[in-house]
């Protein structure tokens, strides 16, 4: 009998243990191992890896913990991205746009971003502005991980038949860096792309940024997994847990990242003629001499160092020297477009 008791009680907490197992969720077991996100900063979207996340960021992150989903955010280059989520097992990446060259070797998530992809060029290399039909003998800048299409591709495609010539960047702010200093004409990149990235990069140089009238495109922007049974079951669960966090109005999409844009980017000013003194001069030190340049009226300027007497408060209220000190301003129109020049507070009007 007592045998018998044993056998049955040991039966018992065998079948009770093989519940238990059967019990536990599979996902604990599917989803053990984290999948890998490489991705790379891409203002305003993703801002940079020790920054506070941008709203693409946290929309991701949002919608991988809907997954229930182990996750590792990993900054790399965006070439070294595409080639290791291609090659590796268990890793993604984003944000791609889909094009034929992609499709054929990745999945494509919905659509997460769209930024409408316009040519910039800087006012200061072409003060008269640039025509899309004067587009021909021009260096064109281009992002060496970006897909294009449309009229912009047919631009970059037309390089060198057109006496056109390409320059390579792998990075945004390298790009628009050459852009101002004028070794580029053109520069295709999406608009919060550039406003975001120059607002970080170059804040005093924004208003030289302008774009070619009749050109632009839509950017829309992907997660992307290897073409592999794996990378097709983690878009399918991703687009999913998407549309959870869409319908209940958690996340927008395809987010557009214009909310995010300040176009505040410093104290934009009127220079006007002075009682005493009708001509504005701006002076410019060249070589350890002075150069000084006769500024139109009316012509707008970006104030880039006030000079201290403005700043500084004064224990007399005789200003004449207040009036006279000059302050650094950079011309944004008109002859002098371009130019760093000092010019007197009395003929700085802030608008």
């Amino acid at each position: 009998m007592r045998t018998g008791n044993s056998k049955s009680k040991r039966f018992s907490l065998l079948a009770l243990i093989a519940a238990i197992l059967f019990s536990l969720p599979v996902a604990q077991a599917q989803n053990s191992d984290p999948v890998i996100i490489y991705t790379d900063t891409f203002r305003p979207f993703i801002q940079g890896e020790t920054e506070p996340d941008g709203d693409g960021m946290r929309m991701v992150r949002l919608i991988l913990e809907n997954m229930d989903q182990p996750y590792e955010i990993r900054f790399r280059d965006f070439g070294f991205s595409l080639y290791t989520a291609e090659r590796t097992a268990g890793t993604a990446t984003f944000p791609w746009r889909k094009v034929p060259e992609r499709e054929a070797k990745f999945h494509f998530s919905e659509a997460l971003f769209d930024a409408q992809t316009r040519l910039y060029y800087n006012r200061q290399s072409f003060p008269e502005g640039l025509r899309a039909e004067a587009l021909q003998g021009i260096t064109i800048g281009r992002l060496e991980d970006y897909a294009y299409t449309g009229v912009i591709a047919e631009l970059l495609d037309d390089a060198g038949t057109e006496n056109n010539q390409v320059q390579l960047f792998a990075r945004e702010a390298n790009a628009i860096r050459a852009l101002l200093l004028g070794e580029v004409d053109v520069l295709p990149l999406p608009a919060t792309v550039v406003e975001a990235t120059t607002r970080s990069n170059f804040p005093n140089h924004i208003e030289l940024l302008q774009t070619v009238d009749g050109i632009a495109e839509p950017f829309p922007l992907h997660m992307i997994a290897a073409k592999t049974p794996e990378g097709e079951a983690f878009i399918s669960a991703f687009d999913e847990s998407f549309r959870e966090l869409l319908d209940a109005g958690i996340i927008e999409a395809p987010m557009t990242g214009e909310q995010d844009v300040d176009t505040n980017f410093g104290v934009t000013a009127e220079l006007l003629a002075s009682e005493g003194f009708p001509v504005i001069v701006g002076r410019r030190a060249s070589d350890g001499e002075n150069e000084f340049f006769a500024i139109p009226q009316g012509t707008r300027a970006l104030v880039l160092d006030w000079s201290d007497t403005i700043l500084s408060a004064s224990k007399s209220d005789r200003i004449f020297k207040t009036m006279v000190d000059e302050t650094r301003v950079l011309i944004l129109n008109g002859p002098h477009v371009g130019k760093e020049l000092f010019v007197k507070n009395m003929h700085i009007s802030v608008l």
